[in-house]
């Protein structure tokens, strides 16, 4: 059985347009295929289903408010927000125009997607042990 494409995943550098005053590179985007007119050669033009943004001491406040809050204002469905030096991603998932903290994982488990269905990563592929502080 052939597999179907899901969709595109891209990092930094990349722009995405969320309107005429926003436009952000997150570390990694993902958008699904059926969304895939977003796409364009020069930047992603409209909310991806999911924006991953590793967070560094310099860009705490940048990823933690005021990103999160133009990606939920614009419709961002998934953000997560990794954390090397604490070993932890908090998902953040949008329902009704909010996001909700709908998964935390630290030190070790698994995260589930819930824009990409199937999605399920281990945390020590990402943050392997030793890593962060």
């Amino acid at each position: 059985m052939k597999k179907k494409k899901l969709g595109t995943v891209l990092a930094a550098p990349t722009d995405v347009i969320l309107d005429n005053h926003s436009t952000l590179q997150p570390d990694i985007l993902f958008v699904a295929m059926e969304r895939r007119e977003i796409i364009e050669p020069h930047a992603i033009v409209g909310p991806p289903d999911l924006i991953v943004e590793i967070i560094s001491p310099g860009s705490v406040e940048q990823d933690r408010y005021e990103k999160k809050g133009l990606y939920e204002q614009h419709g961002v469905q998934e953000y997560w927000l990794v954390d090397p030096e604490n070993k932890s991603v908090e998902i953040l998932a949008l329902k009704e125009k909010r996001y909700e903290l709908a998964q935390v994982v630290s030190e070790k488990g698994e995260i589930l997607s819930y824009v990409i269905k199937g999605l399920k990563i281990d945390l020590a592929e990402i943050i392997p042990e030793g890593d962060g502080a």
